[in-house]
């Protein structure tokens, strides 16, 4: 009978910390969603900041101007 190594895996702790892993399905399905929900924030971020020229704190104010109009939640539901 092989020895099996002293070494565990994170897979070995999560399992005995009572959690289960994700297989790799699944794994790519949140991949996948975390990359569509990254564009979709990076959309958002190019519509809030869209017109923001000039010094630092002037683009800042547009910035805040623009969220205070139009949140981040929103402007990603219309880049949807």
């Amino acid at each position: 009978m092989p020895r099996r190594s002293s070494l565990r895996t994170v897979a070995d702790v999560v399992r005995e910390l009572g959690y289960l892993t994700l297989g790799s399905p699944l794994k790519r399905v949140d991949e996948r969603l975390q990359g569509h929900a990254q564009a979709l924030l990076e959309a958002a971020v190019a519509d809030a900041c869209a017109g923001a020229k000039g010094p630092l704190l002037t683009q800042l104010a547009v910035l805040e101007d623009a969220l205070a109009a139009s949140p981040f939640s929103r402007r990603a539901a219309h880049a949807a």
